[in-house]
């Protein structure tokens, strides 16, 4: 076990992490392996997640667990008079993908050894989302307990409390995965802004068309980005083509900045790559 894992998960004393923003590989050809994660480009992390999404004989899922702590979260915020969280597919792969690496390298963060937040690996399975606020539980429990002993832990800190009972989310996805007596918990919620019109492919050429719609109608669209992973603006424009200001290929994530009522808001949606 790693110190940083030894730091989280102490004797029966449960920890959580709390996540929240404004705002080397397995091969998919073979079983699923993560014992150096997930490939960094994101045409290959989408074929590896489908693959390893399902298990692998190293760990556990808990699919009970994942269904009872939904349940237990829903429970939660009807009893302090906020919206019900819907299901989301994208946050529930996330959520048990990192779940599962977290439990074969033997860490506890919202990073991956990687580099990559909870957010971007949300970006490159989703397809078609469009997210404003976004955030995550992380907890390590021993084997044995229960969704209710999961569930006192994080409202037990005042950061994974909120991000529970947040008002402006509407998606929930959970994964649990258990390794040499201990479970891992990862809960992500999300804001879903917007969608975009069609799947955008990992990969797509300059002049490539990006419509989009968002769940508050009074959204007007005034610019796409391509933001690449430290934050730098690598390209923008005010039309609804996506094309690369300077070199190609260009890789990153696309943004689409939105007004309503005076007020600018940026929607994050999935990692591409722009030739």
């Amino acid at each position: 076990m790693s110190n940083n894992l030894q730091k989280l998960a102490c004797s029966s004393v449960f920890t959580a992490l709390a996540f929240a923003v404004a705002g080397g590989s397995a091969h998919a050809a073979e079983a699923c392996d993560l014992t150096n994660g997930l490939a960094v480009t994101t045409q290959d992390f989408i074929e590896e997640a489908k693959v390893c999404v399902k298990g692998t004989p190293d760990v556990q899922t808990r699919a009970l667990l994942e269904s009872e702590l939904v349940r237990l979260t829903g429970v939660a915020r009807s009893g302090a008079s906020k919206s019900s969280l819907q299901a989301l597919e994208s946050l529930n792969e996330a959520a048990r993908l990192h779940a599962m690496d977290m439990a074969v390298r033997g860490y506890a963060a919202h990073y991956d050894p990687e580099g990559r937040s909870h957010l971007d690996r949300v970006r490159q399975l989703d397809r078609v989302s469009l997210f404003g606020a976004f955030g995550a539980n992380v907890t390590v429990v021993p084997a044995g307990a229960s969704a209710k002993d999961i569930q006192l832990a994080l409202l037990s800190d005042p950061a994974n409390a909120e991000n529970l009972l947040r008002t402006d989310f509407t998606h929930l996805g959970v994964g649990v995965a258990q390794k040499d007596g201990q479970i891992y918990v990862v809960q992500l919620f999300a804001e879903r802004a917007g969608v975009l019109d069609a799947p955008l492919s990992a990969t797509v050429a300059g002049g490539t068309v990006v419509k989009a719609s968002f769940a508050n109608p009074a959204e007007e669209r005034t610019r796409w980005m391509i933001v690449a992973a430290d934050g730098a603006e690598l390209s923008s424009g005010r039309g609804q083509k996506l094309a690369v200001t300077g070199q190609a290929p260009q890789t990153g994530y696309l943004t689409i900045e939105a007004r309503a009522r005076g007020a600018v808001s940026q929607f994050k949606g999935p990692a591409v790559t722009v030739n």
